[in-house]
Parts: structure tokens; C-alpha cells; sequence
């Protein structure tokens, strides 16, 4: 699971808001310049010390509530853009459950159309990290309400909720008074019913950004999918002609240390110089196989080796064949 920095920096706010507050005070194991890149990622461990924060901050509150009530659009990045720029409102809330991984992707949901006239959303924890379920919930479905309101400039009505955990009476009459219905507790899954709203046309779309946007967040969720570090890593290893990035480069890139991204390769049981292995190899592959005119050194060359030796030495150990046979295999 990974989770968007705009979530990072939206709880790092808040926090910051009851008074001075150091990242180093916190057992955080990401660098601090992660922050200030939106397209970096965080693992929910990552973000967890911000939660813990939050709640020793409001101990007695529905922190989660008030987390979610506060984001917007712009919290939500390049998906809050491609909702906004959504043709209908229909089209907006498909966006938004379709790609909410590439926001904050706190819970599980899913959406079930009862019949014309009222629907529910499910919510089911993360796997190993149900203890924080309680906030989680609270924070996605408040925030899945301020965002529609933000939309159509109207509240939709929440006819009832239902909760799978316990909480107490006082918690349960902040739920009643924030989703303004009636709170089923101890049930047996939790789920929002709403009264589905009517389809009106956005204000703000616009053709060519919407479908920027939209490319985008496909392009955001393909990185999640792919383990992201290591997608956005082989995404950014070749500069073309023959260049790659180092180890260093690429944490430069990241805007990470060098020792955090080594760290994180490590948690992903794969090393640099093997990624950078597996792209050569595509490369050169790529190469034998369909550009028939080109000499092997000019294939060395854009494989990152400056001499035909070494290529031949690496493309032995890839395919257990040589450079020239390969490329006759594939030329005859």
C-alpha cells in the first residue's frame, strides 16, 4: 500500500496547527526531502508516527473526522484535478473511486448501486493495519463527502451508517452529528448508505485537461501496481544514448539519500545494480532483435558498455548466448 505525500504533508499540517511541531521529534523513517516532491510515495508505516500524533493530539476526538473533513482537491493532487475536470458528476465519482489508490489509500472500498435511488459504500481494512481502521474509515469517508461538496456545492444525504467496531457513546454522537443519521454499531461490515444525487454537468470541464489528468493518474496508479520504487526507478534509469543513471544520480532524482534508497531497495529484496542490469539487458535485446542495421558496438553503446568486451561478457551471463548469435537467431 502505498500512500500519496499530499496525505503526508495534509496530517503534518494539522499537527502544526496546536503548536510547533519537528519531524525529528517523531520516529519517522523517511528523509524529509520526500515531502517536498509530489509524486513521491509513503508506505502506511511510514506515515503512522503522523497518525499516532494526531490522536495523542485529540485523544477523545474523531480525529479522523476532522483529518478528512479538511482535506480538498488539491490534498487529493493530480486525482483531484481529474475529478474536478470530469464532464458530469457521475463521471467525477467513478474517477474518484476508480483511482482513489492514487490518493490516499487508507481502506479498501467499494461502491454497490441498491437501485435507482440510494447506493452504499463498503469500507474493509488494509491487511495489517486493521488497529487503525477506526481512523481510516473516518478520515476516506469524510473526505469522500467534503470532496463531493466541494463538487456540487451541496451536502448529499447519508441515510444511515453502519460500523463493524466498537466506539463510545460520545464518538457515536459526534458520527451522528457530522453524517447527520442515524449510526448502526457492532455490525457486521462497515458501510455508508447515501441517497444517490442527480447527474449535473461540471462547471470547470474542460476537454484537453481532463483527459491530461486522467492520463496521469492511470500513469500514478501503474506505478503503484508495480511495486512503485522499483517502476519509477527502471522509468527513470536511462537518459537515452547510452546513459544511465547511478545509484547516487538516481537518489538525487528521487530526492532522497542515497542510504534511504538503498534501504528501500533492500526492503524490496532487489539491488541497484541488478535493476540496472535488467534495463540493459531490455535494451540490448530490444535492439538485437529489431534493429537489424545496427552494428553491435552502436547495441553496446546504447546498453551503457563503451567497449564490446564487456557486452559481450554481460549478454553472455543475461541470455547464456552470444550478442551475434542472438542477433542471428532473430534476423534469419
Amino acid at each position: 500500500m502505498k500512500i500519496s505525500v499530499s496525505y503526508a504533508n495534509h496530517l503534518i499540517t494539522l499537527i502544526r496547527k496546536q503548536g510547533e511541531f519537528s519531524l525529528t521529534h517523531l520516529n519517522i523513517n523517511f528523509d524529509e526531502a520526500v515531502l517536498e516532491n509530489e509524486s513521491n510515495l509513503l508506505s502506511f508505516t511510514e506515515i503512522q508516527p503522523l497518525i499516532e500524533k494526531l490522536k495523542e493530539l485529540y485523544p477523545n476526538q474523531c480525529i479522523g473526522l476532522y483529518v478528512g473533513h479538511r482535506q480538498t482537491l488539491s490534498t487529493w493532487g493530480r486525482a483531484g484535478f481529474a475529478i474536478m475536470t470530469s464532464k458530469t458528476l457521475y463521471d467525477a465519482i467513478s474517477v474518484g473511486l476508480k483511482y482513489h489508490r492514487s490518493t490516499a489509500m487508507l481502506v479498501n472500498i467499494r461502491c454497490n448501486f441498491m437501485d435507482t435511488e440510494h447506493s452504499e459504500v463498503l469500507f474493509t481494512p488494509i491487511e495489517n493495519h486493521e488497529e487503525f481502521f477506526q481512523f481510516c474509515f473516518e478520515s476516506t469517508a469524510s473526505s469522500l463527502l467534503s470532496i463531493y461538496t466541494q463538487l456540487s456545492k451541496e451536502r448529499i444525504e447519508i441515510l444511515n451508517v453502519d460500523i463493524s467496531y466498537e466506539i463510545s457513546d460520545k464518538k457515536k454522537n459526534e458520527y451522528e452529528k457530522y453524517f447527520n443519521c442515524s449510526i448502526n454499531s457492532n455490525c457486521s461490515v462497515t458501510a455508508v448508505h447515501f441517497k444517490l444525487p442527480k447527474n449535473i454537468d461540471m462547471a470547470l470541464f474542460d476537454q484537453a485537461n481532463s483527459k491530461m489528468f486522467l492520463q496521469q493518474l492511470i500513469e500514478r496508479e501503474e506505478e503503484i501496481k508495480s511495486d512503485n520504487l522499483v517502476y519509477i526507478i527502471k522509468n527513470k534509469i536511462s537518459k537515452g544514448s547510452g546513459q544511465f543513471l547511478s545509484q547516487s544520480q538516481m537518489a538525487t532524482e528521487l530526492n532522497i539519500s542515497t542510504s534511504l534508497l538503498a534501504k528501500r531497495l533492500d526492503e524490496e529484496k532487489i539491488s541497484y545494480r541488478e535493476i540496472l542490469a535488467s534495463e540493459k539487458e531490455k535494451i540490448a535485446t530490444k535492439h538485437l532483435k529489431t534493429s537489424h542495421n545496427m552494428k553491435l558496438y552502436e547495441v553496446a553503446f546504447l546498453s551503457g558498455y563503451s567497449d564490446l568486451s564487456s557486452f559481450r561478457k554481460a549478454f553472455l551471463r543475461w541470455k547464456g548466448i552470444s550478442p551475434s548469435d542472438f542477433k542471428k537467431r532473430h534476423t534469419s
